[in-house]
């Protein structure tokens, strides 16, 4: 009898320090968990942060680019009426001095102004054309760097 007391107290003092053991192994399981679900938090709070300030940035960069467009607006307008007025003021020019050249019988200088005018007209066209021609071979070349990139 004294073997089997001798025994169950063995096993209750084992059983006893497992179950310690067990007890303390779970409680530092708990606090090693309560530690990472705080650097959680803290990273999820950091994540959170970091996204408003991007929203932010990203608002105050939509806010800024809609005031420049807003003023590319309105130079493009102020822009296109002086055109405008330069060229009504040429026409006019031009309309003035056909009415008085004609008014004089001055027919052969007409002539000669018109076809020194067309010439003009059709260099000045060809120039343009070879910029426009020019313009589009460079932005392709541009976007080619930049596929290459």
């Amino acid at each position: 009898m004294a073997n089997e007391s001798d025994n169950q107290s063995l096993v209750k003092g084992v059983d006893s320090d497992i179950l310690n053991k067990f007890v303390e192994t779970q409680l530092e399981h708990i606090k090693l968990r309560t530690q990472e679900l705080s650097f959680q938090k803290e990273e999820l709070e950091f994540q959170k942060q970091e996204s408003n300030q991007g929203f932010e940035f990203a608002k105050k960069s939509l806010d800024c680019n809609s005031e420049d467009l807003k003023t590319v607006r309105s130079q493009e307008g102020t822009r296109a009426k002086y055109n405008l007025v330069i060229v009504l003021t040429i026409l006019v020019f031009v309309f003035a001095t056909v009415l008085t050249a004609l008014l004089m019988g001055k027919e052969q200088l007409l002539l000669a102004i018109t076809e020194k005018v067309a010439y003009m007209i059709g260099g000045g066209g060809l120039v343009l054309i070879y910029g426009k021609i020019r313009k589009k071979n460079e932005n392709a070349a541009d976007e080619d760097e930049e596929d290459d990139e």
